[in-house]
């Protein structure tokens, strides 16, 4: 990790309502994004199903092994 680089996490949320189905997604601040995401117009609050920390790059997004 470089100096004052921007740590974030790669989350895994899941909704009640859509059943078997997951959000993948970026960003720095999860609880923030799950209010944002639950704003929606499902009938059920987003809940975190995972998080995994990673630095800002672009490339930790683009591989999720």
């Amino acid at each position: 990790m470089v100096i004052g680089e921007e740590m974030g996490y790669i989350y895994i949320m899941t909704n009640p309502a859509l059943h078997d189905m997951v959000k993948i997604g970026y960003a720095t601040d999860v609880e923030t994004r799950r209010q944002q995401l639950s704003t929606t117009a499902l009938l059920y609050e987003y809940e975190v199903y995972a998080t995994y920390e990673t630095s800002g790059n672009l490339e930790d997004k683009n591989y999720i092994g």
